[in-house]
């Protein structure tokens, strides 16, 4: 659930700093990220390279073409370095 919260954090602050297309778009990365770390139970403190796992599951779980991967990737770092 935290992990959750910290989605509509993040979208407060880009929301302060970018355009609102990016923030859809970084937001969508981030909630999917959200998804795929609750489904396969990662812990991604402990996960080094956890893209790389990440961008496999959007293209064949969620049938994502690979432009829209590499936007999911690039909100999800994003993300990931928001939380730091």
């Amino acid at each position: 659930m935290a992990l959750d919260l910290s989605v509509v954090s993040f979208r407060r602050y880009l929301a302060s700093t970018r355009p609102v297309n990016t923030v859809d778009a970084y937001s969508r990365g981030a909630r999917l990220f959200a998804a795929y770390v609750q489904e396969s139970r990662m812990d991604v403190r402990r996960t080094p390279g956890v893209l790389m796992f990440f961008a496999p599951w959007l293209l064949h779980q969620r049938k994502l073409a690979p432009s829209s991967v590499r936007l999911m990737i690039s909100g999800t770092r994003k993300y990931l370095e928001w939380r730091r």
